[in-house]
C-alpha cells in the first residue's frame, strides 16, 4: 500500500506500481482530500485498488492487465481530452473499472477484441460499474472489430456502461428485406397466385 499525503505528488516517470492499493490522503489523520490525476502523456494502467478519486485529464486510463479489474474507492472523472483503452478476451475475460462513487464519462473509448475471440450477438461486457451515478458519454468510441455498440444503463444511483455485440447495419438491412419478401410470398400463396 502506498499513501500519497495531501499536497504530495508521485511521479513514476515511466515506472509502475504493481498490484496493490494506492491511498490518496490519510483518513486516520483527517486527510481525505486528494485525487490521482492523470495528465497529458500519462497513463494509469493495471489492476488493483485506488483509494480516492481519479481524474483523467488528458492522459490515458487502461484498466486491467490483459484483461483485469481496477477498483476505485471514490469518483472517476474522464475529461474530454482523455482516452480509455479496454480489452475483451472472452466472456469472462475483459477489463473492468469498478467505482464506489460516481463516474463522469467523456473523451475517447477504445475497445479492443483479442485475437482468437469472437463474441456472439447479444454478448455484453460491463466495462464500467458504479454504485453512484454514471453521467456523460464518450465523445467517440473506437472498436477494432465491427458489430459492437456501447450501451449505458442505470439512471440515478447505480449504473454501468456495457459493450454489447449487435448485428452490423448491413445484417439488419438483409433481415428487413428478407422479412418483406417472406410476407409477399405468404400473401401470394394465400391468394393462390
Amino acid at each position: 500500500r502506498l499513501h500519497v499525503w495531501e499536497g504530495s505528488t508521485i511521479d513514476l516517470d515511466g515506472g509502475s506500481f504493481g498490484d496493490g492499493a494506492i491511498g490518496v490522503g490519510f483518513p486516520a489523520l483527517g486527510l481525505t482530500e486528494g485525487a490521482v490525476t492523470v495528465v497529458s502523456g500519462g497513463e494509469l494502467s493495471g489492476t488493483g485498488q485506488i483509494i480516492g478519486d481519479v481524474i483523467v485529464a488528458g492522459g490515458q486510463l487502461s484498466p486491467g492487465a490483459s484483461p483485469g479489474r481496477l477498483t476505485i474507492d471514490g469518483d472517476l472523472v474522464l475529461n474530454s481530452n482523455s482516452t480509455t483503452l479496454t480489452e475483451i478476451a472472452g466472456l469472462q475475460e475483459f477489463d473492468q473499472v469498478l467505482v464506489s462513487g460516481d463516474i463522469t464519462l467523456a473523451g475517447v473509448l477504445t475497445v479492443q477484441i483479442a485475437e482468437g475471440f469472437t463474441p456472439a450477438v447479444g454478448d455484453s461486457f460491463p466495462i464500467f460499474s458504479a454504485t453512484g451515478n454514471v453521467t456523460g458519454s464518450f465523445d467517440s468510441v473506437v472498436f477494432n472489430r465491427p458489430g459492437l455498440a456501447v450501451v449505458q444503463s442505470g439512471s440515478g444511483t447505480g449504473g454501468s456502461l456495457r459493450v454489447t455485440v449487435v448485428p452490423e447495419p448491413y445484417t439488419l438491412y438483409l433481415m428487413a428485406v428478407s422479412g418483406v419478401l417472406l410476407m409477399r410470398m405468404r400473401r401470394t400463396n394465400r391468394m393462390g397466385v
